[in-house]
């Protein structure tokens, strides 16, 4: 049988492919993962390891390790800060400045263990994420969002946190519907959150452009007031 999957950088030691939303990063009940889906594409292999395992709904570029040297060269650069992520996402509200810092601890939510809380929660850890306005549209944005850590949920409460949640998100506040300046309404299917970019040391970079679903609900928006 062919896999079909959209590569969309290959070396020896990597490959980075498109994630679409609704597909988990790795083997998850009840649904076929891109992990595996890489594996049945390139067949056997040393290792296949994920430098990040992006949320169900979340959609972007997933880099793999594709031997041992690789999958110990991303840990340390992963420890030394060295691998850069940038995110796009669709928020609503748009935020009031066009740059912002964030810094509030993030813990595990007391009454959901699968949700995240930023600024409470059991056992909080330190996170940092900076947003930078990229276009407005009516009551919406379109902001970048680069997470300096790597927690849980981290962007996603992050932005909920400031009063912007993403679009779609529903665990976080996230309007899932809009209603336009002309009366129609425009709807959110899944969180708008999308990993744009990926840098390991700056030696391997990968664009990955936006979804369909997601440039379609972005055209569909009041233009910029």
């Amino acid at each position: 049988m062919t896999v079909e999957i959209e590569v969309l950088y290959r070396d020896a030691h990597w490959i980075g492919v498109r994630k679409s939303p609704g597909l988990p990063t790795t083997p998850h009940e009840g649904h076929v993962s891109l992990l595996e889906r890489v594996r049945s594409f390139i067949g056997e292999t040393e290792a296949l390891h994920p430098l990040s395992r992006l949320d169900l709904e979340v959609s972007g570029v997933v880099l793999f390790a594709l031997n041992f040297e690789a999958t110990r060269r991303g840990a340390a650069t992963k420890a030394r800060g060295a691998y850069e992520r940038e995110y796009h996402a669709l928020v609503s509200p748009a935020p009031p400045a066009e740059h912002a810092e964030y810094r509030w601890d993030i813990g595990t939510n007391p009454r959901n263990p699968n949700l995240r809380v930023a600024g409470g929660g059991r056992e909080r850890e330190p996170a940092h994420s900076a947003m930078r306005v990229r276009e407005r549209r009516g009551e919406a944005a379109w902001v970048e969002l680069v997470p300096y850590t790597g927690r849980t949920h981290q962007l996603r409460v992050h932005c909920a946190k400031a009063g912007n949640p993403i679009l779609g998100d529903r665990a976080y506040r996230g309007r899932s519907r809009l209603t336009l300046s002309d009366g129609a309404v425009v709807a959110a299917g899944r969180v708008m959150l999308h990993l744009a970019r990926v840098s390991l040391a700056g030696d391997v970079v990968i664009d990955c452009p936006a979804p369909l679903d997601y440039l379609n609900l972005w055209a569909a928006l009041d233009p910029a007031t």
